[in-house]
């Protein structure tokens, strides 16, 4: 069998197959509910809601329907971008870039979750909002 975008598939046989969907179904029913409780906190979530939430409201139906449209899209766009063998493009992000993109995503991410630490009501979407309201 002859599988020319999948390279690391040769040698795979078939009887390997039905331990490997096993396996693979028990590490998702384990990750997805983490991948879950951690979503608030992690970059693609932030950025996805900030995407999202120009075109609707927070909690609503469409919000959901367009969270799910944008997920969707990246992954394919990802896949493409795998198979297209694109990853070397990354290297033209500059490390005073990422290390901006980084800080700027820890210190949002802190001051979305102060309010939990203190227990009062949050602010809005804006950084300095938030920040203030605490």
């Amino acid at each position: 069998m002859s599988w020319p975008l999948f390279g690391s598939l040769r040698g795979y046989r078939r009887s390997w197959l039905r331990g490997d969907v096993v396996a693979g179904l028990t590490v998702w029913a384990v990750l997805v509910p983490e991948a879950l409780a951690y979503a608030s906190m992690s970059a693609t979530a932030a950025l996805s809601a900030a995407a999202v939430a120009e075109l609707a409201t927070q909690g609503s139906g469409r919000f959901v329907q367009l969270t799910v449209a944008l997920a969707i899209i990246t992954g394919l766009a990802a896949v493409v971008a795998g198979l297209l063998r694109l990853g070397f493009l990354a290297s033209f992000i500059s490390e005073p870039v990422l290390k901006g993109f980084i800080i700027g995503l820890a210190l949002t991410i802190v001051a979305g979750q102060l309010p939990k630490l203190f227990g009062i009501e949050g602010g809005g979407w804006d950084f300095f909002e938030q920040l203030w309201d605490c």
